[in-house]
């Protein structure tokens, strides 16, 4: 999948949280997709319109994929925006996007008359972590010396979250070592 190419620390951090939560392999979502991700939404429109917004409740550090689908003139109408980095993209039908839906505000534009818009999203809930990280237990339920050890592994893995998000020079790095060519 896009992740593992693009992201491939984001997705390690994916499935081992998916295989920390102990769900049968054979319910994880990874095995039939090869997608890491906890959720899957489809919007089956077939006038599907996103509105501003951002999806707090996602993993912080976490990415989004989104696969556009319908019939639309993808340069005239049905525009993914996203608003602070003030990007308005042209996306064709087929299309995948990788966002952090959590931290950018976006939204797409209308359609024009007679046209269809679907999408397939992707995430994972930022109080997965969370749980995974007090133990398997509700937050609030915790002792106060289960909460210090849950701060702990909850820094520890934004840490390792924050790390996992590789600039496209350090990509790149990586895939040339793994080719075996040198960088010069």
């Amino acid at each position: 999948g896009c992740l593992f190419t693009w992201l491939p620390d984001v997705a390690a951090i994916y499935k081992r949280l998916e295989a920390s939560m102990e769900i049968p392999h054979a319910l994880r979502t990874s095995r039939r997709f090869n997608l890491p991700f906890a959720a899957h939404t489809l919007n089956l429109g077939p006038y599907v319109r996103c509105w501003f917004h951002r999806d707090a409740r996602n993993f912080t550090l976490g990415w989004c994929p989104v696969l556009v689908l319908g019939q639309f003139d993808y340069r005239t109408s049905a525009h993914f925006i996203m608003v602070e980095p003030q990007i308005v993209m042209e996306l064709r039908p087929g299309d995948v996007l990788l966002m952090m839906s959590s931290v950018i505000t976006h939204g797409t534009a209308a359609l024009l008359e007679g046209e269809t818009r679907m999408s397939w999203t992707c995430f994972t809930a930022g109080a997965l972590f969370r749980w995974v990280a007090a133990g398997h237990k509700l937050v609030g339920d915790l002792s106060e010396d289960e909460h210090a050890a849950y701060l702990e592994r909850s820094a520890q893995i934004f840490g390792e979250a924050w790390r996992a998000n590789l600039t496209l020079d350090e990509l790149e790095q990586r895939y040339m070592a793994e080719a075996g060519i040198l960088h010069l």
